[in-house]
């Protein structure tokens, strides 16, 4: 059920977003942060939470749209597929990698704040649980977007209907 050669393509090739992530988050978090107490930094993670859910509907959305776009692409499609690859191997690699591209930015982050939080270690676990759990359900839709469409601008369709149709509900 899983591939490493196919996570490490995906890795490598998509390698922008995460740094563009990462180097995103160091700015907003840890550089006006580091002359702050251990509790104004916890006072600020805290109120990141909300921040960061916009930016996680965000990066989801780009990343199921990336990570599932061989199958959007015919001439990739018939490529990276002619590997003698199982379905559930191809969704569990690509599934993977796309929670790789916000755990691992979030935990870079999250063990950053560690020593400097000194008595408020705990809000940084919290702040990584929070974020990770957050991207999980929009990747998951956005995984789910992609499986349903069948190109990527239905895909991008499906993914912004189904994550504000409570909202046009209410």
């Amino acid at each position: 059920f899983f591939n490493t050669t196919v996570l490490r393509k995906d890795i490598t090739r998509y390698a922008p977003v995460w740094g563009l992530y990462t180097i995103g988050m160091i700015v907003f978090l840890l550089t006006p942060n580091l002359f702050f107490s251990a509790q104004e930094k916890a006072e600020a993670l805290i109120e990141s939470m909300p921040v960061f859910g916009t930016i996680n509907i965000i990066l989801a959305g780009i990343c199921a749209l990336m990570v599932f776009g061989d199958l959007f692409k015919t001439r990739l499609c018939y490529a990276t597929h002619a590997m003698p690859l199982r379905r559930e191997c191809w969704f569990a690699t690509h599934f993977t990698a796309g929670m790789l591209f916000s755990a691992i930015p979030n935990l870079f982050i999250a063990l950053c704040f560690l020593p400097m939080m000194r008595e408020h270690w705990y809000i940084a676990l919290l702040w990584f649980i929070s974020n990770l759990m957050q991207y999980l359900f929009f990747f998951g839709i956005g995984a789910f977007s992609a499986m349903c469409a069948g190109n990527r601008l239905g895909a991008a369709a499906v993914y912004l209907i189904l994550n504000f149709t409570t909202n046009l509900l209410s």
